[in-house]
């Protein structure tokens, strides 16, 4: 049985990775665009932990995005 995902959780381990891509993989960030990565990342994250958790698809609201599109501008 698949262990129950709260979106705070999701939140937590998001927040994590995606300091980590902005810090490896600017480039990338730069390629697509910085919003573009971030829901490339949110999505990657959903699907990855779909296989191990259960939960309700968590949207990216736009308070969240504006919070994460400013950890980009530390790192341009």
């Amino acid at each position: 049985m698949k262990e129950k995902l709260t979106k705070a959780e999701f939140i937590e381990m998001f927040e994590i990775a995606w300091s980590s891509t902005c810090q490896s993989n600017f480039s990338y960030i730069e390629e697509v665009g910085a919003e573009q990565a971030l829901q490339d990342e949110w999505d990657s994250m959903m699907d990855g932990f779909q296989e191990d958790y259960t939960f309700k698809p968590f949207k990216l609201t736009a308070s969240e995005k504006r919070k994460y599109m400013k950890v980009v501008e530390e790192y341009e």
